[in-house]
C-alpha cells in the first residue's frame, strides 16, 4: 500500500506540494505560537527587572529580613532562637528560591549605645548611636581618610564611620571613646577608636542596598570583633537588631517559575507575621504579580490574533485535499467496483495524510523557531532592527501544539475522503448531474458572519475615544475586537 500511495502522490506532485506547504505553515505557526509567547514574555519579564534596576538603583530580586532582640535575652530562649533562625534563613534563601545569590549583606548592631571621649571636649554632646558590623564592607568601601580597621592587642576596638556619622555625631578621626553600659567579656570598659572614614568604592555597586549615608548613626567594626564582643547575643544590656539584605540574580527567573516564586514570597511574609520581632519584605513579589496580570492579557490577545490564520490554513488544506479527491473520484469508484471496502479506501488516504503530516513536522518545527527569531527582530512590518534575539525553547507545550496541528491537518485531509469512499460508479454519475450550493450558503453562515462583522465595526467606531483612553492608561482591550477584520475577510 505504501508504494501505491507514494506513486499516487508523485502523480499529483504539484497539488501534493501545495498540500505539504499548507501543512508546514500550519504546524510552524501552531508550534511557534507558544514558543513566541514564552520568549516574548521572558523578554518582557527580564526587561521589567532591568528597568527596575535602572530606575531604583537596586536589584528587584532583593529580600530584606529584619529581627529585633530585646535586652538581656536568655540563652536558648524563643526570641534568641528566632533571631538566629533569620540569619540561617538569609543564608539559605537563594537556594530555597532556586536563584543565584549575588550578595548576602549582614548588618548586626547594638542600639542606643552612648559614648564619651576619653579626653574631655567642651563641645561634645553624647548621642545615642548604633555599634555593629556590615559584612563585606572591606571589599566594597573606599577609605576617604584614615585606614581600615584592624585587630589590636590593647583591647581597643577600631571602627569606621561614614562622613554623615562623623559630622552628625561630632566625632574626630583618631579619637578614642568609652562606651557607656557596655563592657568587654572580661568586664573591662569597652573602648572604641574611629580610625577611618568610608564611602562606596563604586556608586553603581548593588552591594550598597543602603547608601553609606544611611549609616549616619552607626559605627562599624569588623565582624570578628563584634562576635568576640557579643558572643551569642544573650544577656546583653542593649537591644540588638539584625538586618539581612539578600541580593539575588533576577536573570535566573524563568516565566515557568513566576507563580512558584510569587507563592514563596507570600508564604514567607505570612510566616513572619506570625512571630513577633521579625519581618520579611522583598520587591519582586509586586513585580511578579503585575507580570502575571499582564501575561493573561497578552496570551489571550496573541491566541485570538492567530485564530484566523489557523482557520485560513485549515480551509486551504481542506480545499486542496478536496481538489485531489475530486480528481481521484473515478479511481476511487473503480477501486470500489473491484471489491475494495470503505475502510480500505480510507486507510489509503489516512496513510497519505500521515506521510504529509510527518514531513510537515520535520520541516515545521525548525521553521517555527526561525519565524520567532524574525518576529523578535521586527520593529514594524518589514522593518527589522538589531534587537537581541528571542530565547526560544522546544517545550512540551510546543510539541503538543505541533502534534495538535498535525492531527487537525490529518482530519482536514481525511474527512473529505469519507464522502468519496461511499461513491460507486453509478453514484458518481448521478452526482455530476446535481449542483448543490455550499453548506455555508445553504445555512446563511456568510450572512451571519457579515452581520457580526458590521456590528463589531459599529461598536469600534462608537468607542474609539474610550479605547484610546484605555490604551494610554495601559488597560487591556476586549480581545473580540481583533476578530472584526478577520470576520470581514472570511
Amino acid at each position: 500500500m505504501l508504494r501505491f500511495v507514494l506513486r499516487k502522490m508523485l502523480h499529483k506532485k504539484w497539488l501534493m506540494a501545495a498540500l505539504l506547504i499548507g501543512n508546514i505553515l500550519l504546524i510552524a505557526i501552531a508550534a511557534g505560537s507558544p514558543m513566541y509567547t514564552d520568549a516574548a514574555l521572558q523578554r518582557m519579564l527580564t526587561d521589567t527587572m532591568t528597568d527596575y534596576v535602572v530606575q531604583n538603583g537596586r536589584y528587584p530580586t532583593t529580600a530584606y529580613l529584619l529581627s529585633t532582640l530585646n535586652p538581656n535575652a536568655k540563652a536558648g530562649s524563643a526570641a534568641l532562637n528566632a533571631f538566629w533562625e533569620e540569619d540561617a534563613l538569609a543564608a539559605r534563601l537563594p537556594k530555597q528560591l532556586g536563584l543565584k545569590s549575588r550578595w548576602l549583606v549582614r548588618n548586626l548592631f547594638l542600639t542606643d549605645a552612648t559614648i564619651r571621649p576619653e579626653e574631655t571636649r567642651s563641645n561634645f554632646r553624647s548621642k545615642a548611636l548604633r555599634l555593629g558590623f556590615l559584612s563585606g564592607l572591606e571589599e566594597h568601601a573606599q577609605i576617604l581618610s584614615g585606614r581600615l580597621y584592624q585587630e589590636r592587642e590593647d583591647g581597643v576596638i577600631e571602627v569606621l564611620a561614614s562622613q554623615k556619622a562623623l559630622i552628625g555625631m561630632n566625632l574626630m578621626l583618631g579619637e578614642t571613646y568609652t562606651v557607656d553600659k557596655l563592657t568587654r567579656p572580661d568586664g573591662t570598659p569597652l573602648r572604641i577608636q574611629v580610625v577611618g572614614i568610608f564611602d562606596a568604592a563604586d556608586s553603581g555597586d548593588h552591594y550598597w542596598y543602603k547608601s553609606p549615608s544611611a549609616y549616619g548613626d552607626q559605627l562599624l567594626m569588623s565582624e570578628q570583633a563584634f562576635t568576640s564582643l557579643t558572643g551569642d547575643l544573650s544577656g546583653l544590656p542593649s537591644k540588638v537588631m539584625g538586618l539581612w539584605f539578600v541580593i539575588m540574580d533576577y536573570e535566573g527567573i524563568s516565566i515557568d517559575r513566576v507563580p512558584e516564586l510569587y507563592e514563596a514570597s507570600l508564604a514567607l511574609q505570612a510566616q513572619h507575621k506570625q512571630v513577633n520581632g521579625i519581618s520579611y519584605s522583598d520587591y519582586f513579589a509586586d513585580i511578579l504579580e503585575a507580570y502575571m496580570k499582564a501575561e493573561t492579557k497578552i496570551t489571550v490577545t496573541l491566541r485570538i490574533l492567530q485564530v484566523p490564520i489557523y482557520a485560513l490554513l485549515v480551509a486551504f488544506i481542506f480545499m486542496v485535499a478536496g481538489q485531489i479527491l475530486s480528481m481521484e473520484q473515478s479511481e476511487i469508484s473503480v477501486i470500489k467496483s473491484r471489491g475494495a471496502g470503505k475502510h480500505q479506501i480510507l486507510s489509503i488516504y489516512l496513510l497519505q495524510s500521515l506521510l504529509v503530516a510527518a514531513a510537515s513536522l520535520i520541516v515545521g518545527l525548525p521553521l517555527a523557531a526561525l519565524i520567532c527569531q524574525v518576529l523578535g527582530s521586527a520593529n514594524a512590518f518589514l522593518e527589522f532592527v538589531s534587537r537581541r534575539a528571542l530565547s526560544v525553547r522546544y517545550t512540551g507545550t510546543v510539541m503538543l501544539y505541533a502534534l495538535g496541528a498535525a492531527f487537525l491537518s490529518i482530519c482536514a485531509m481525511v474527512l473529505p475522503a469519507l464522502r468519496y469512499a461511499r461513491l460507486t460508479i453509478v453514484a458518481q454519475k448521478q452526482k455530476k448531474r446535481k449542483s448543490n450550493a455550499p453548506w455555508f450558503q445553504r445555512f446563511f453562515v456568510d450572512i451571519l458572519l457579515l452581520a457580526v462583522s458590521l456590528y463589531a465595526l459599529y461598536s469600534f467606531n462608537a468607542q474609539k475615544a474610550d479605547l484610546a483612553r484605555r490604551v494610554l492608561e495601559g488597560q487591556g482591550l476586549d480581545p473580540l475586537l481583533f476578530l472584526a477584520s478577520p470576520l470581514f475577510t472570511v
